[in-house]
């Protein structure tokens, strides 16, 4: 797994190597417990801190009732 900078600012962001935000969504394909683990191994070898963001409960009911 590679990150991916969209933008000349992203790519220097990237290079610095010091955070990475995941924004998962459990309404996503991909959401599943091995994915989720193996982008926490790619963030924890590559980067110095990381972060999940995940829709809150509020917006996962709406998004669920719709």
């Amino acid at each position: 797994m590679d990150g991916l900078a969209l933008t000349k600012n992203c790519s220097g962001i990237l290079q610095r190597r010091e955070h990475v935000c995941f924004g998962i969504s459990p309404f996503n394909s991909l959401f599943s417990q091995d994915y989720i683990q193996e982008l926490a191994i790619w963030g924890r070898n590559n980067f110095s801190s990381m972060n999940f963001f995940l829709p809150d409960f509020p917006s996962a009911w709406t998004l669920e009732a719709l």
